[in-house]
């Protein structure tokens, strides 16, 4: 993690393909306005995480294996302005109650079973 003069922050994605595999216990993960384009794969390694946080990032698309965080309670990626897909089997999330989709304006669709299941909602 570097923060330039300006307060931009820059995670190298490296970086987080290399650590997130051994944080297995993590529950809280805030990437909130990194400079990062993708989420690697191995987020499905974090089984514990309840709150996740991508916002204002350059991701694109999630990786599929987010619908594996069983235990996750809170996914927000507002202003994630190239999002543009959800994994489909993310309305399996039994437990996630918050989905902050706000200024995510890319995003084509909502999957389904995200609406009916996990009732997502956006802060005031």
């Amino acid at each position: 993690l570097f923060r330039s003069g300006k307060g931009r922050h820059f995670l190298a994605q490296r970086v987080t393909t290399a650590l997130i595999p051994h944080f297995h216990y993590l529950r809280v993960l805030c990437l909130l306005g990194y400079e990062i384009f993708e989420l690697p794969e191995s987020i499905g390694c974090l089984k514990q995480i309840r709150y996740l946080d991508v916002s204002h990032t350059k991701i694109a698309e999630l990786p599929e294996s987010v619908s594996t965080l069983h235990n996750l309670q809170i996914l927000l990626l507002a202003d994630c302005c190239y999002l543009e897909t959800l994994p489909a089997d993310i309305g399996k999330l039994a437990l996630l109650r918050h989905l902050d989709t706000k200024g995510t304006t890319s995003l084509l669709e909502m999957p389904k079973h995200v609406s009916k299941v996990n009732k997502p909602t956006k802060p005031y």
